[in-house]
């Protein structure tokens, strides 16, 4: 293989390229699998881009060389598209190079005066198991950068790991986000805000029970464990808006997963993990229902989302709805709702080393375990999947985001 990082380009001989960050870190991802990498600077200068591409990138041949030079990660996956369309293929080995976040492409843009919020299961507590780490959340955080939510609530946001320098959430400060902890250092389930938008007013955290007893209620001495590592909770923030002064409660939120009885941390029966989510459905309920019953926030507008481990047909989301919250992904939530994929859970590729959706159908409405609620007067204007390929590449959750008016 050949790269040539000059003005971000590569330069590709052959297929075995799989991701690259940078050229030190290309060196290094491949040595750690004993592959020696050699890199060679070019000196060709790429082709004009025409004017009509909403894209920043060219394609062109040097021998049997294919080139290509791009803008932003985005048009990276957009001139992989062309040559795909191009040569009739519905399966391409990834490549990819890291150059500045200066995305261009044409995403779906925000109402005036709307708010967007973010949901993302950013698969970062299983590090060793989704490629190139580093890679993964730079392209989340440019997929951040393109979609610009107000509010981005996170899972599985490894306190330990993500917060660190260079790490997610220090990607995510360089790109404007504030983050909201609610007063507890080991958030897996922290909310980010753009300052620009938004002002912070209050801030709270909820750890889920940890444990229940055999009559399935949450026990603090119970037998069974229900909360795998204290990711189990959530984050809720009240938020006001810069322009126009209206405040709302944002609420980011992960529960139980559907273990079996072979699970090594939290052994349980398909019956005790949907009551072990049953007991985090009724304390995320009583959070609301807390923040909603104070004076100063008596009745605000809600959204309320995340990682849920629960189908559509449920016990959980259908006690969530009989507890007050529209479910966004119900038929009729809003006359103007739109999600352009129901659903968006890529798989992981064991041979090339990260998730992949390339040939793949993301079609499942009937497999959606993350879910968006919204309580009180709003209305909302879009729901929708992001199934960009950034978004497929880094985790095994697509993000949703949903804009809304606060009425």
């Amino acid at each position: 293989m050949r790269l040539d990082l000059k003005n971000e380009r590569l330069l590709l001989e052959n297929s075995s390229a799989q991701a690259v960050l940078s050229a030190n870190e290309l060196v290094d991802w491949y040595a750690s699998r004993g592959i020696s990498l050699s890199l060679q600077t070019g000196q060709e200068s790429a082709p004009d881009l025409p004017e009509e591409s909403p894209f920043t990138y060219s394609i062109w041949q040097e021998g049997e060389e294919t080139c290509i030079s791009a803008g932003s990660t985005y048009d990276w996956c957009a001139a992989l598209d062309a040559i795909m369309r191009e040569d009739g293929l519905n399966r391409l080995p990834l490549y990819h190079i890291a150059v500045p976040q200066t995305p261009s492409l044409a995403c779906r843009e925000q109402a005036p005066g709307a708010v967007r919020v973010m949901f993302y299961n950013h698969h970062g507590q299983l590090a060793g198991l989704c490629g190139p780490v580093d890679w993964c959340e730079q392209l989340q955080t440019e997929l951040v950068s393109v979609y610009s939510p107000d509010v981005l609530a996170l899972q599985e946001f490894t306190p330990w790991r993500s917060a660190k320098p260079g790490c997610l959430g220090d990607r995510l400060r360089v790109i404007g986000y504030t983050q909201v902890n609610g007063g507890y250092a080991d958030n897996f389930t922290p909310l980010f805000y753009r300052a620009d938008t938004l002002e912070l007013i209050d801030s709270g955290f909820h750890l889920y029970s940890e444990y229940m007893n055999d009559q399935n209620q949450p026990d603090p001495q119970g037998a069974y464990k229900i909360n795998n590592g204290k990711s189990k909770s959530l984050t809720w923030a009240v938020f006001e808006q810069r322009s126009g002064g209206k405040r709302f409660i944002a609420v980011s939120t992960h529960f139980m997963y559907i273990a079996d009885p072979t699970d090594p941390e939290c052994p349980l029966t398909a019956e005790q993990a949907e009551a072990a989510q049953l007991i985090d459905t009724a304390e995320l309920l009583a959070v609301i229902g807390e923040l909603r019953a104070r004076p100063e926030y008596s009745g605000l507008p809600v959204i309320a989302g995340g990682d849920l481990n629960a189908f559509p047909d449920s016990a959980p989301v259908q006690a969530l709805q009989a507890g007050g919250l529209t479910w966004l992904s119900a038929p009729g939530a809003a006359e103007t709702l739109i999600e352009n994929s129901p659903c968006g859970y890529p798989t992981f590729d064991v041979e090339k080393g990260y998730y992949t959706a390339f040939g793949q159908k993301l079609n499942r409405p009937e497999q959606i375990i993350d879910h968006a609620f919204v309580q009180g007067d709003l209305t909302v204007l879009d729901y929708i999947t992001i199934t960009d390929r950034s978004a497929c590449y880094s985790s095994d959750h697509c993000p949703k985001f949903a804009d809304f008016i606060l009425n």
